[in-house]
């Protein structure tokens, strides 16, 4: 039987609790802290048109190519994220890489607070 110390339990999401890249370069990941549930899944988003117009290439705007993101997801349950208004989904897009996991991180525990109770 395993014993759960108090010191084993974050308040906060911490890396830990989010499965690696690797895994997110397959499938989305679904969690939850406290009442706030989460949802962390790779897709591909198109530049926006001032970042390519601020690099003043005009063969670059014609090449536009997607650009492989990490879109976050955090949402008040008890629902899942299919059965939960969109307008009660709070996302942000983040760098699909170890960096935008440790963004994505501080995303989650800035909307902790407020959803998870």
């Amino acid at each position: 039987m395993t014993v759960i110390k108090p010191d084993m339990i974050s308040d906060k999401v911490i890396r830990k609790d989010l499965l690696p890249l690797s895994f997110l370069k397959k499938s989305a990941y679904t969690g939850s802290k406290r009442r706030m549930n989460y949802k962390l899944e790779k897709t591909e988003v198109m530049p926006e048109p001032e970042d390519i117009q601020a690099a003043g290439d005009a063969k670059a705007e014609a090449e536009q190519k997607p650009v492989t993101v990490l879109r976050v997801y955090a949402w008040e349950g008890p629902f899942s994220f299919d059965n939960t208004d969109p307008e009660q989904i709070e996302s942000t897009d983040v760098e699909f890489s170890d960096a935008g996991i440790d963004a994505a991180i501080e995303f989650l525990n800035g909307q902790l607070p407020r959803l998870g109770g």
